[in-house]
């Protein structure tokens, strides 16, 4: 069997507790991960790098973002995309996220000035699009 987690924070953790066990009873034989915390990432790798072990597919979503404001928004895409998946806009899947669509503390303080433009949120959609759907 395979198995997919999404992760956010310390959720990690337990995603990896329990497909080690899990792979311990023979129930799973391939697991892949979407993380998207890099600075509890970074620490759990720091403080338990054993955790890592073995094969495991793994997509980080700041490494999505980073090369996604690399790009400009291809519309089309988004707009097939769109048609596609849009519920019935991709754009409610940005204001659903307080850290790309507030500003950069926003989850430490109200901070409402938006962190990236509209462009750099549609290019940031259309390279969350491509690299899921290249990962799945």
């Amino acid at each position: 069997m395979k198995i997919l987690g999404v992760t956010q924070g310390s959720n990690l953790k337990v995603f990896l507790s329990l497909t080690q066990y899990l792979e311990e009873k023979k129930i799973i034989n391939r697991k892949s991960v979407f993380i998207s915390d890099s600075k509890f990432y970074k620490k759990l790798l720091k403080d338990e790098p054993n955790l890592f072990s073995g094969s495991m597919s793994m997509l980080n979503e700041w490494e999505i973002i980073n090369d996604a404001l690399k790009i400009k928004p291809n519309w089309k895409f988004l707009t097939n995309w769109e048609k596609k998946i849009g519920n019935p806009f991709l754009w409610n899947a940005i204001i659903a996220d307080r850290r790309i669509f507030f500003g950069k503390h926003c989850k430490y303080k109200q901070d409402y000035k938006s962190r990236f433009t509209h462009n750099e949120m549609n290019s940031i959609i259309q390279g969350f699009i491509y690299q899921i759907n290249k990962f799945l």
